[in-house]
């Protein structure tokens, strides 16, 4: 968790910048400060949120429909029983919102992920797929995949209420009471809040070890929330596999991440700053 807030600190303020850019946040306290000094408007024509937001209309107007494609004639039924088993798994999961909320991060931040599991219900499982805020998303720093399919470990930050927790984790309410602290992205959020509510942030992490086994983690600073142990979803070689699937638009030589916003950034302060002159 320290090794992946420390290394991704450039990526993730320019990935707050972008967001801020495009919720026309795009001049500092203190230039606004000096702006309203000078007697000069901070004004703010905002190019970058008609342009993104083309992009997620092109998303959302080119959707496409899952199908399973047979190898052979004779595995004609298994292919139309494939494809109906997933296309139900994607509308239970209502994954046209969760694809969209993963490419808006993609567009923007550069970064998204998204958390495929399994969960009982009832005397069955169910598949779940949940989109992951890109403030809350964990990885290897030392990844340069954009699938991150190199990356060592995977995972995210979970904020909920401490009595929420404690049912949760009913044996290690004494690891709930020590934080795990880190930079303000993975804050709490809202920021400005003050009330009488305690939160608690857990780690969920997904890690290989040098066995090439993934095993699963949940954690505070005070300690293991659960034991590790080896995760139970395999591939078709019978491999461990990871919970998550994280993607990024763009990578740099450095491993930086970001997304179709940086390129617009400086353009847009010359907008700014020339309108405000």
């Amino acid at each position: 968790m320290n090794e992946s807030d420390d290394a991704t600190v450039d990526s993730r303020n320019l990935a707050e910048k972008s967001r801020n850019y495009y919720d026309s946040i795009q001049w500092t306290d203190a230039e606004v400060t000096e702006l309203k000094k000078r007697k000069q408007s901070p004004t703010v024509i905002n190019r970058i949120k008609p342009k993104i937001d083309a992009l997620m209309g092109m998303e959302r107007a080119n959707r496409t429909t899952a199908k399973a494609f047979p190898r052979t004639p004779k595995h004609t039924q298994g292919a139309t029983a494939a494809t109906e088993a997933v296309r139900f798994c994607l509308q239970d999961n209502m994954y046209d919102r969760v694809r969209s909320d993963a490419w808006e991060n993609l567009d923007i931040e550069g970064t998204c992920g998204v958390e495929v599991n399994v969960v009982p219900n009832g005397n069955e499982f169910k598949i779940t797929i949940k989109h992951i805020m890109w403030d809350r998303l964990i990885y290897d720093p030392h990844s340069r995949r954009k699938d991150f399919s190199d990356a060592r470990y995977l995972g995210q930050v979970v904020w909920m209420d401490y009595d929420e927790a404690a049912a949760l984790y009913p044996d290690a309410t004494d690891v709930l009471e020590a934080q795990q602290h880190g930079s303000e992205t993975y804050d709490d959020k809202p920021r400005w809040m003050d009330n009488t509510r305690r939160r608690v942030k857990i780690v969920e992490m997904d890690y290989k070890k040098g066995s090439g086994e993934w095993c699963y983690a949940c954690f505070t600073r005070g300690g293991w929330l659960k034991t590790p142990k080896v995760t139970p979803f395999k591939n078709e070689e019978e491999e461990t596999e990871n919970r998550y699937e994280f993607a990024s638009l763009f990578v740099d030589r450095e491993g930086g991440r970001y997304g179709a916003i940086k390129q617009l950034l400086d353009p847009q302060d010359d907008l700014n700053k020339r309108r405000s002159k």
